[in-house]
Formats: structure tokens, sequence, C-alpha cells
């Protein structure tokens, strides 16, 4: 038969070290700002409401805005992971 563990020992415990979160500027990276326009004009060209190109691509329109004003956050992504936002394309 096989012994039993002893109950009283403590179990350990695996502690995880947060990394220190970089701080996001308030307004977006001029890249980012650029790809919006770029989103924006290409829509409007196309005579594609927000609404619409939202919907073909499973957002709300209210993210479609945040990309468009330039929230997509491509520099600070390729910044974090050691890249430029060129390797995105």
């Amino acid at each position: 038969m096989r012994c039993r563990k002893d109950l009283s020992e403590p179990k350990r415990l695996r502690v995880f070290l947060a990394q220190e979160q970089p701080r996001i500027e308030s307004s977006p990276h001029p890249a980012d700002q650029h790809v919006g326009r770029q989103i924006a004009t290409v829509r409007v060209q196309s005579d594609v409401s927000q609404d619409q190109l939202a919907r073909s691509i499973g957002i709300s329109f209210q993210q479609l805005q945040k990309y468009e004003n330039g929230a997509s956050m491509l520099y600070e992504i390729g910044r974090s992971l050691g890249v430029p936002v060129s390797r995105f394309f």
C-alpha cells in the first residue's frame, strides 16, 4: 500500500511577477493616425458607411471609429515586440 502524503505540509505557491506596463501616451502615435486616416479615406471613396464596414468585419461601428481615429496601437504593439510597424504588413 502507498503512503499517504503528509497533509500538514503547505503547498508551494507559484509567484508570478507582473512586468511593468509601459506608459501609453494619451494621443495615438502618428503611424496609427496615418493608418486610421487611410482606412477612413478608402471607406469613404468606396461609398461604404462606418456601420456597413463594421458589420462586414464583425465589429461595432464604435470600434471602427476608434480604428479610424488612430486607436489601433500598431506602433505600441510593434515597440513592445521589438519590431517595426512595417513588420505587420
